[in-house]
């Protein structure tokens, strides 16, 4: 384990050592394409056979480029003077050079002979120094987690989740139940909950780390960064290889705490407390997930009101964690509530909070 995270550090020193520049991808512009029907008149190009696409570049901060991708030659003009002649590849435009040299919100028109939608490209990406993507940075762009591995990720969840259901029914209901109960399962801790290292709880482990995974990857923070312009094949091992991790990080948190727990001389608080922290965190990013599902099907991965959304009911919610705990813990110990209270900073409220300055800061 040890050799791990020391491997785990100094790859992460290295990567933030050699980085320079990276790009990140922002925006597809093939949804503000237009086109001229018959009559001359311009329309939306959806998928129809034309010669002839054009679009005013949107506004934008500084940095940004358009990368033109084609696959068959094109005429490219920028503000109605030729740019580009018979031009077959990829190239980066600089949006401010082009406004400085044209127009504040320069067209562009491309012309070519029985091409189709998959031939041409036009996507804008921001320049950003290449380590903000790399330890806990957020990209603050959207598109920086493709459709596909979404889906992917998200179908594999659902897998996960039936057979969560089916073969780990007791840990399942007990994710799914009601968080602001404060009752005892059974007649004590030892008859409540099973070890931490049972396969139930390792289960519940890896399920809570894909779904953390995945949802901090749609929020734009990447342990592990997805680089220029993401695709399922690097997307998908690299949300499972960070669900591993997250979910490492979960159990070294309950070894933390067993240590801490046999100081105060607390025998079962350690397990109940952190199998109620997994099942909890299953249910809060279950929900979370439910609204970044919103996002993709209603605004197409687009909308910043429900990224915070998110990360406040994420910061409110772990908050109320902290006090449930207390709650719960006076039950079992309540004449111990100053040793309760000293041993949940040590082990609940400081990871804890640091999680909500790094949501709140990045």
């Amino acid at each position: 384990m040890n050799k791990f995270i020391l491997a785990f550090l100094i790859y992460f020193g290295a990567l933030t050592v050699t980085a320079q520049q990276d790009t990140v991808f922002i925006k597809d512009l093939s949804s503000a394409w237009q086109t001229f029907d018959d009559g001359g008149m311009s329309v939306p190009y959806f998928q129809r056979k034309s010669d002839i696409v054009f679009f005013e570049l949107p506004s934008s901060e500084p940095g940004v480029l358009l990368r033109i991708e084609t696959k068959v030659a094109f005429d490219i003009w920028v503000a109605d003077q030729v740019y580009l002649n018979n031009f077959n590849g990829t190239v980066d435009l600089n949006l401010d050079s082009l406004r400085n040299q044209y127009v504040e919100t320069p067209s562009l028109t491309f012309y070519g002979k029985d091409w189709r939608e998959h031939e041409l490209t036009t996507r804008l990406f921001q320049v950003i120094p290449a380590s903000d993507g790399i330890l806990f940075g957020r990209i603050k762009r959207v598109g920086n987690l493709d459709s596909t591995s979404y889906l992917l990720i998200l179908a594999l969840i659902i897998s996960l989740a039936g057979v969560y259901r089916r073969y780990f029914g007791s840990s399942f209901s007990k994710a799914y139940s009601n968080p602001l109960s404060l009752k005892l399962r059974g007649l004590g801790p030892e008859d409540s909950y099973h070890s931490f290292l049972s396969l139930d709880s390792l289960f519940s482990l890896l399920f809570v780390g894909l779904l953390g995974s995945l949802l901090s990857y749609y929020l734009g923070y990447q342990l592990l960064s997805l680089g220029v312009d993401p695709n399922w094949k690097i997307a998908v091992p690299s949300i499972m290889a960070v669900g591993i991790i997250v979910s490492l990080m979960i159990l070294g948190k309950y070894l933390w705490s067993r240590l801490i727990g046999y100081i105060f001389q607390f025998k079962d608080l350690p397990n109940i407390q952190n199998q109620d922290y997994v099942h909890f965190l299953i249910l809060l990013t279950t929900v979370c997930l439910g609204l970044s599902i919103v996002d993709f099907t209603a605004f197409h991965f687009t909308s910043e009101k429900i990224k915070w959304v998110i990360v406040v009911l994420f910061v409110i919610l772990l908050i109320f964690f902290q006090f449930w705990m207390i709650l719960k813990f006076d039950k079992f110990y309540s004449h111990r509530k100053l040793m309760i209270i000293s041993y949940l900073c040590t082990t609940e409220f400081l990871p804890c909070f640091v999680i909500i300055f790094w949501l709140l800061k990045s």
